[in-house]
């Protein structure tokens, strides 16, 4: 009977020991999923940032391109109607 009891014992404990175990490996699988979402979202994110800043430099050069080209197209008419005044 003695023998008995010691293996209810270490029944009990491996019962007790393994739900332990399975409690905190359980909480860590949750946290990592959601972990690894988070990342996921968060990578997401940042591409359509930079994707959002890759557009905002092109609009940004066809601009300055723009405004070059105006502001050439204003020096030939000043200098024409300086021209036309003489």
């Amino acid at each position: 009977m003695a023998e008995l009891d010691g293996y209810l014992w270490m029944g009990g404990l491996l019962i007790l020991f393994g739900g332990l175990y399975w409690a905190a490996t359980s909480g860590a699988r949750r946290r990592f999923r959601e972990f690894t979402s988070r990342s996921d979202a968060a990578i997401k994110r940042t591409d359509a940032l930079l994707k959002a800043n890759e557009a905002s430099i092109e609009a940004s050069l066809s601009n300055t391109k723009a405004i070059e080209e105006n502001t050439i197209a204003i020096r030939d008419l000043i200098s024409k109607m300086r021209a036309e005044q003489k």
